[in-house]
């Protein structure tokens, strides 16, 4: 339901070629028309999108203060925004630890048992800081560098899989950033 005159989650956007392209366009006759109006109980469940990914808003866009789709759960008492530049922040206080953790996670992906995939995210954080992700099941841990870094990890998914979640979990303070997450 768009509410007011710019709502992210009610944009219609053409997004046209590559920066410094010089070809013309031209689009007509555009119109939308409402056909009814959402309880906003629809949730169907997770489809892989048109790019390919299994992960919805990766690239922390989307809804409200870009963090649609995404669960935060945040015993620490962390910070937790999108920049301006559209990376998540985490800001995780001390007293973050193993059991008092920052955890960004999404669940319900579209992933099928019994098949290979590759996960990738682009990182920043303290050097000798990490952060562990798991993906259906499959621990990773990405150790941080000080600058951003990209991670690729290549999985293969249980032949009777269950856990179709993606969980970042965050269990040390410090300040963290993570963009472009795909699967």
């Amino acid at each position: 339901k768009m509410t007011d005159k710019d709502d992210a989650n009610g944009r219609l956007e053409y997004n046209l070629g590559a920066t410094g392209s010089k070809a013309g366009v031209h689009i007509s006759n555009v119109s939308i028309i409402k056909i009814s109006e959402s309880t906003g109980e629809e949730l169907e469940e997770k489809t892989v999108l048109a790019d390919g990914n299994y992960v919805y808003n990766g690239s922390f866009q989307e809804g409200k203060d870009r963090k649609e789709y995404w669960d935060i759960d945040n015993k620490a008492g962390a910070e937790v925004s999108v920049t301006n530049i559209r990376r998540l922040k985490v800001t995780a206080p001390e007293g973050t630890s193993e059991d008092k953790p920052v955890i960004v996670s999404q669940s319900g992906l579209a992933l099928t048992g019994s098949n290979n995939y590759a996960l990738s995210f682009k990182a920043e954080g303290e050097n000798a800081k990490n952060i562990n992700v798991t993906v259906a099941g499959k621990e990773f841990k990405a150790e941080l560098a000080g600058t951003e870094k990209e991670y690729a990890y290549k999985f293969t998914t249980d032949g009777s899989l269950t856990n179709k979640d993606i969980v970042f979990k965050f269990s040390q303070p410090g300040t963290y950033y993570l963009d472009d997450v795909r699967v």
